[in-house]
């Protein structure tokens, strides 16, 4: 019969979610403000106050499907690493909030209209999802490059009367070809678990 995991292994495991996702919130704060232009001195409480996940890649998603088209291949691919962002921030959320019994294995949250769901814990699943969050964050950083290209470092206005430039184009495709490389490698991670309901 195996061993049952430590607590510590779990909260070892659940403390990686947690620091994974705070970096990939950050990196989606900074396209967020470089999207709409907002000035450095203001980032830090624009994003506090919007706060909503979905909210910040709702204004990204109008701001690329507004410069580059809702057909674009990059904008499309873009999009879809928003999404699954999203994706990954569910499963975070729910094993930071979950209030673990280590000894049989379960992690309990409360809900809505009082009331309370229990999954099983399953420490390999908890692994998992901390290495898809990690890869996210290194395509984030990488869509940082994009983001970057695009509106300009720190906010910079970089207006788009200019950005079928060649040299612009030439670094946007160089950017976005990183970023295809990086994204093919999450193909050799194990499969997401499924959320439990």
């Amino acid at each position: 019969m195996p061993q049952t995991p430590s607590p510590s292994e779990y909260q070892q495991a659940i403390g990686e979610c947690a620091l994974h996702w705070n970096e990939a919130e950050s990196l989606i704060d900074h396209f967020v403000c470089l999207c709409l232009q907002i000035p450095d001195f203001i980032q830090a409480d624009f994003v506090t106050e919007f706060g909503s996940i979905d909210g910040k890649v709702k204004l990204i998603r109008l701001r690329l499907e507004h410069d580059l088209g809702k057909e674009d291949a990059d904008c499309t691919l873009m999009l879809a690493l928003l999404g699954h962002a999203k994706g990954l921030k569910k499963r975070r959320d729910r094993l930071v909030h979950m209030i673990p019994d280590y000894e049989l294995e379960l992690g309990t949250s409360k809900q809505r209209q009082a009331s309370v769901k229990v999954a099983p814990m399953n420490l390999d699943e908890i692994r998992t999802v901390a290495r898809h969050m990690d890869a996210l964050v290194e395509e984030l950083m990488l869509a940082s490059n994009i983001f970057s290209i695009l509106y300009g470092p720190n906010g910079a206005p970089i207006w788009f009367d200019d950005h079928n430039t060649l040299e612009r184009a030439q670094r946007v495709q160089e950017a976005m070809k990183d970023l295809k490389g990086r994204l093919q490698m999450r193909c050799n991670l194990a499969p997401l678990p499924a959320l439990h309901k």
